[in-house]
């Protein structure tokens, strides 16, 4: 039995998304609020065009021809705006045509059944409720028409004017019971189906939002890999550039030179894929962003950290993974004077800093073994416990931004420095690192 009754519920809940999605003009592409009033505007239409044709039937039934066929025009001119709304997209037009063939509707009613009385006042009220619903804000124009018909036919009563009775005396009190049963199902299957459009509708937003939320995370992630595939070539050519000057060796210089070009070549290969996707619009959407603190040197990012006011460092670990950015970088550290060791990677750059001697680590971020924001912690939690004097730590990356450098400044580093850089950067840092009275 509980297999039968979910099996109805099955074929029930795929008989409402079909529905659904016939109203909602699912093969059509709509924003979030266009659908909605697409729905309103069909599910307005269904229920006008049952409502009247549930009249045409009593009419035709009991002999009520002239209404009858006013009746049958409506239905169809109503039929006609569902079909319309399929293909337009001026919605609110739409909508008010419908509220007219409600306002034509409720007023023949009114008039062949023996003009003003309760049940047709209840059918006239109906009107601007509906209207509104449908049409929004404008809907509460047809108020002023439904408050001039019925002003208008006060009036003609009040000077005598005898609306007739079109249904027989015997039929008079059913009609009189389904005149307020149609204003009562009318109000109540609008007001249900609104409610339930703006439930839909909210749940159709929190979806589109978790789309963008997610299509923004894609596009992060995708700048994210962009910004390290060209600062990284670009870091490497940088780099064999300082070899290059004071290579002495012939060999040597071409091997660099043909390493230089087949690093640009890849960059612009590279380059190339991001312009093609570039032409899709909703592919990249690149902001800018600005580092917020004081003015500082171009391509330096400084963490303010517990440092003195001395002069620069002497002697400096650099653990960089990349042979070329690792000699690049020992070449600028030489010639301003320091002393340089080299690793590379984690573990052995966090042993070298536990054995002290250094005024200042230069740490790429992404070392093997043990990356340089985990080595980074790693080494304060040891400074703390030994109570050891603090090395002055640097990171460096490829990935360029407030994420990378609040990431660095987490972990306990004094600075970041993205790549590609120069020797000019490097003197800035330097110059910024103030560890500490530099031995003679």
């Amino acid at each position: 039995m509980s297999g039968f009754m979910q099996g109805c519920r099955r074929r029930l809940s795929l008989v409402f998304e079909r529905i659904d999605g016939f109203l909602s003009l699912s093969e059509r592409d709509l924003d979030i609020e266009s659908r909605r009033r697409v729905r309103l505007l069909n599910w307005g239409g269904v229920v006008l065009a049952m409502l009247l044709l549930f009249w045409l039937v009593n009419q035709i039934a009991y002999a009520a021809w002239p209404l009858a066929a006013w009746q049958a025009g409506l239905l169809l001119a109503t039929i006609g705006v569902m079909v319309a709304v399929r293909r337009a997209t001026r919605f609110s037009v739409w909508a008010h045509l419908m509220c007219l063939a409600m306002v034509g509707a409720a007023f023949s009613a009114t008039a062949y059944s023996g003009g003003l009385t309760m049940a047709s006042l209840s059918l006239l009220l109906a009107v601007p409720v509906c209207a509104v619903v449908l049409a929004g804000i404008g809907g509460l124009w047809w108020t002023l028409v439904v408050v001039g018909g019925v002003s208008w036919m006060g009036c003609a009563e009040a000077h005598g004017v005898v609306f007739p009775f079109l249904t027989p005396e015997d039929w008079r009190l059913f009609d009189t019971v389904m005149t307020w049963l149609t204003s009562f199902v009318g109000i109540t299957l609008m007001f249900s189906y609104n409610h339930a459009i703006c439930a839909r509708a909210e749940r159709d937003q929190e979806a589109a939002l978790a789309e963008a939320r997610g299509v923004s995370e894609s596009k992060t992630r995708f700048l994210s890999s962009l910004n390290r595939e060209i600062r990284e070539p670009l870091h490497h050519i940088l780099g064999i550039m300082v070899l290059l000057k004071d290579e002495p060796s012939t060999e040597r210089r071409r091997e660099l030179g043909r390493e230089a070009r087949g690093i640009g070549q890849a960059l612009v290969a590279g380059v190339e894929a991001i312009l093609r996707l570039a032409r899709d619009e909703h592919l990249l959407e690149v902001q800018r962003e600005r580092l917020a603190g004081e003015p500082r040197l171009e391509g330096v990012a400084v963490i303010q950290g517990e440092v003195g006011s001395q002069p620069p460092a002497r002697r400096v670990l650099v653990a960089e993974d990349d042979p070329v950015g690792r000699r690049m970088l020992a070449r600028i550290l030489t010639d301003l004077g320091c002393e340089v060791v080299e690793t590379s990677d984690g573990r052995a750059a966090l042993q070298a800093l536990r054995d002290g001697g250094f005024d200042l680590a230069l740490v790429d971020c992404g070392l093997p073994e043990m990356d340089g924001l985990t080595l980074t912690r790693e080494l304060r939690r040891f400074e703390a416990e030994a109570r050891g004097e603090r090395t002055g730590v640097f990171g460096m990356s490829a990935e360029r931004g407030m994420q990378q450098e609040a990431a660095c400044r987490e972990a306990g580093m004094d600075g970041f420095l993205p790549k590609p850089f120069g020797r000019r950067e490097i003197e800035a840092l330097l110059n910024r690192a103030r560890r500490g009275p530099i031995p003679g």
